[in-house]
Parts: structure tokens; sequence; C-alpha cells
């Protein structure tokens, strides 16, 4: 290569680079219905944990908005409440996707908009699978808040609505699945890939185009396979947690820097609780665990297993709340809870004397004391 083609070719990717950082993306367009001049914008960029907040006029209603940033975003507009009335943060399943560069036009209303300028809104709009299946999910939950409102919720109905929910869910991963394999290089696709249950991507990660991993809607892709991994991993683990097999072993430091093993306590029933003092329904469960403690304490011992706090958090929650049991500290490391499938806090795993499962329990649940007054009675 010669050297002044090299030169051309430095100069050329600096400039490429500027141009890029400095794409400037759009909204702009009419709603209806809006009765507040002033609009509250929140812009949501993959990775970033706050939202970024702003507000603009809006004027006969008309807007526009610039974005200067050259990233794949989540934009959701809201005209700002009246008064004293609470600002409430709309879901991001409803937000706009925004590419660098877009310049996108909106029109109809705040709760029902229709958005155009852009490859990616071509395809959404030509695709209207989804649409029916989220408008059934929404009729779903207005029933259910109704029926809220009414006093006439129970358990059965609630069952039956989550079922129902479950059908609509399994429904909209199908169709996005089959979407992905007809139209691998579609940045529909990529955004179905990257917002998709676990499903979608187990099916579509070697059918999506690399382009597209690659694209614009990489740093969601990448975020989606994150999260597909943690899942498929706790599904490998979840079968081997199962009642009757081995409880996985593991050690972890206590109160006072000495390890303990959940094996070392084989000989009397043992309850790991996995819990975290930034958790309300683990610090609301603290005082019937301690009933059970104190009433079967010759034949039970309790392993509490902090997890998302920092030591000294653990430390302050321990003694805030005068836990009487073995506690150790797991923090930010989710070796162990990788190991018994946590999907939810807390979780309660009963274990034999022999170092067997019994039962597994999520959340704070009168299942859980029940059983072992079966056990331990």
């Amino acid at each position: 290569m010669k050297i002044k083609n090299v030169f051309f070719g430095v100069v050329g990717l600096a400039l490429l680079l500027v141009a890029c950082q400095n794409q400037t993306s759009s909204i702009q367009g009419a709603l209806t219905g809006v009765e507040s001049d002033t609009l509250i914008v929140s812009q949501r960029i993959p990775g970033e944990k706050a939202n970024k907040l702003d507000t603009i006029v809006i004027n006969n209603g008309k807007f526009s908005i610039n974005l200067p940033d050259s990233v794949l975003s989540f934009v959701n507009i809201m005209a700002k409440p009246k008064g004293n009335q609470a600002f409430r943060m709309p879901s991001n399943s409803n937000a706009i996707v925004l590419l660098p560069g877009n310049k996108l036009s909106v029109k109809g209303s705040i709760d029902s908009m229709t958005v155009t300028g852009s490859e990616f809104y071509k395809q959404k709009n030509e695709f209207k699978v989804i649409d029916k299946f989220e408008n059934e999910a929404n009729s779903i939950f207005k029933e259910y808040n109704t029926l809220k409102q009414e006093g006439k919720i129970t358990d059965s109905i609630t069952s039956l609505l989550n079922d129902r929910l479950t059908d609509v869910d399994n429904n909209i991963a199908n169709a996005q699945i089959e979407y992905i394999k007809a139209n691998p290089n579609n940045d529909l696709s990529a955004y179905f890939f990257g917002t998709g249950e676990f499903e979608v991507v187990d099916q579509t990660n070697s059918i999506l185009s690399d382009a597209q991993k690659n694209g614009p809607f990489k740093p969601l892709i990448d975020q989606a396979l994150k999260k597909y991994e943690r899942e498929k991993a706790r599904k490998e683990a979840e079968a081997k947690i199962q009642p009757g097999m081995t409880a996985p072993d593991f050690t972890l430091k206590d109160i006072n820097g000495k390890e303990v093993s959940l094996s070392s306590l084989q000989g009397k029933y043992v309850v790991i609780d996995f819990w975290g003092t930034w958790c309300v329904w683990c610090v609301k469960g603290i005082p019937e665990m301690k009933k059970y403690y104190e009433k079967y304490n010759s034949k039970l011992q309790i392993l509490g297993v902090d997890c998302g706090d920092t030591e000294e958090t653990w430390k302050n929650g321990v003694k805030e709340h005068s836990l009487p049991w073995i506690n150790v500290f797991a923090g930010e490391d989710d070796t162990v809870t990788n190991m018994y499938a946590i999907s939810g806090f807390p979780t309660k795993a009963i274990i034999d004397p022999k170092g067997n499962i019994v039962k597994i329990v999520v959340g704070e649940s009168p299942e859980f004391y029940s059983t072992l007054d079966e056990l331990l009675k």
C-alpha cells in the first residue's frame, strides 16, 4: 500500500468516526389530546442504569426533539402532570426505538402513537401479528384491574388470568421466532432477539445474521445473550436440585470470617435462607423464622446466605435484626445462587440430616412453615 493511501485511509477513518459521533437523531410530530404545554422526554440507553430526563415545549400539539447520542436508545414521551399529580414512568415496552441518525415522525395520542421514518418502523408497522397478542395482554390486565377494583379477585381467578397471559406470551415468542427465521437480516429481527424470552434467543441464536448481531442493536443483543446464558445455567442447575437429590455443597465465610460449609451442618435439618437486607419480604419474614428457629432449635439449623449486599451492610443487618442462626456472606458473587437456581428472594431450601434436598420454596410462603411442621413435629 502506498504512503499517501495509508494517510488518506487514516484521515478518512477519523472523519467517519467524527461523523458517527455527531449523528443527530430526532423525533418530531403532532399529538392530540395533550392538555399540558410541556412534554417529559425519557431516554434509556442499554447498559446505563439511569434514564436521561428532559422537558420540551409542545405547541398546538406539535413538538420536536433532537438527541445527539450515536447509540441505540429507547425514548418515552409523556405529558407533564398537572399540579401535584404524581409522575409515573411508563413501561419501556411502549418506548420509541431510536437508532443513530433516525429522523422519526410521530402522530396520534400519548397513549397510542404511530411512528414512521426508519427501516425498523417500516418493518414493525408491516408486521401486525404481535399487535394482536399485545392487545390481548392489555385486555387481560384491564380485566384484572376491573375485578380488583370490584373486590372480586380470588386465587383461582388470578391463576386463570395468569394462564391466559402465559398463552399470550407463548404466542408472542412463537411469532417472533418465525419472523427471525424468515428475516434474519432485518432490524425488527434484531429487536425481537434483544427483547425476547429465553426460547426466542435459544431457537434463533444461530439464525440471526452476524451483521445484525454487530449492528446498532448490538448492546441490546449482548444483554440478551448474557441473560440467556444465566437462565440456561439456572435451568441446568434446577435439574440438579430436585427433592431427594444431594444438596450442592458450598463454603462461605461467617460473620467472624470463619469458613462454614453446608456439609459441616449434617445431622440436623438445615434451612438455607437466601436473603438480603434490601429484600422487603426477606426482612418481613424474619420474626416468623425466629419463632420456628426457637421452636425446633434441637432439630433444626438455619444457614442465612446474604446475597446482593456489601459486607458492611450485611453485618449491620445481622446485628440490627438480631439473627440468632449461622450467617454467611455471598454478596455479589452469584456462584452459590447459581448452584441453587435462585430466581427470587427470599428462597428457602430445606435439607434433611443426610444432606438431601427436601423442598425449595421461593417467596415468603406459609407452605415453607407447614413443611417444617410436618417434618419436625
